[in-house]
């Protein structure tokens, strides 16, 4: 594999993972392997590759596509899968470096941010507003009956702590994407971005994540039908 292929299954490795990494715990698995294995969410995944992903990295077409070949092998394999847990601590940062650029190119072209990647941006934020310290000062995460404990930044976890998934969609947004201890920026600044986020929280709050997994890739379906 040469340089630039390397490269570029890489970048696509890390950007793909991301993308389900959240709403994939949020349906209870714990490997890629098993995500990848679940339709609805290897639909969605699918749309937001091809759609939102592909397009927007920055190698030849031809490159790209072998490169999807490759990251699937690399995430279906049930001898060294990708350890979701294991990712999760340092998520916000990787998705501010390598989500956001992409979201915000597909915005500049469609002027309107992509629907499966916002959803995973909102994800992230229900998972982490399921943050808690404990009395040990330890913190965990929540997902249904299972408390996980997590660790990363603790000024980022502790920051998460003080949320609630049972805020309303707008006082999220604006909690999560205002706090500069969790971004390098105030991503309010970007035009567009909380009103889309706002909406797929509530999306997934109303419907439950995979329900709103299902309406962001309707939006490609009925996108294309109309082209």
């Amino acid at each position: 594999m040469n340089q630039e292929a390397h490269e570029c299954t890489r970048m696509l490795l890390d950007v793909w993972t991301d993308a389900f990494l959240a709403p994939g715990f949020l349906c209870g698995h714990d490997t890629s392997d098993q995500a990848m294995k679940d339709e609805g969410l290897r639909d969605f995944l699918g749309n937001a590759v091809m759609h939102e992903i592909m397009p927007y990295l920055p190698f030849e077409k031809n490159q790209v596509e072998l490169s999807v070949i490759a990251v699937c092998a690399i995430l279906e394999n049930k001898a060294t899968p990708v350890q979701l847990m294991e990712r999760i601590p340092n998520l916000p940062e990787r998705m501010e470096k390598g989500l956001l650029p992409l979201m915000e190119k597909y915005a500049q072209e469609r002027f309107a941010f992509p629907p499966c990647l916002t959803l995973s941006l909102a994800a992230m934020m229900m998972l982490f507003a399921g943050t808690r310290r404990s009395e040990d000062g330890k913190y965990t995460l929540a997902r249904g009956e299972d408390v996980l404990p997590v660790s990363g930044d603790e000024e980022m976890l502790e920051a998460m702590s003080h949320l609630s998934c049972d805020m309303s969609a707008e006082s999220l947004a604006y909690a999560v994407l205002s706090d500069r201890v969790v971004w390098t920026q105030d991503l309010r600044d970007v035009p567009g971005l909380e009103e889309s986020v706002t909406n797929a929280l509530f999306d997934i709050q109303l419907l439950g994540v995979r329900d709103a997994m299902q309406k962001a890739v309707k939006i490609h379906r009925d996108s294309k039908r109309e082209e």
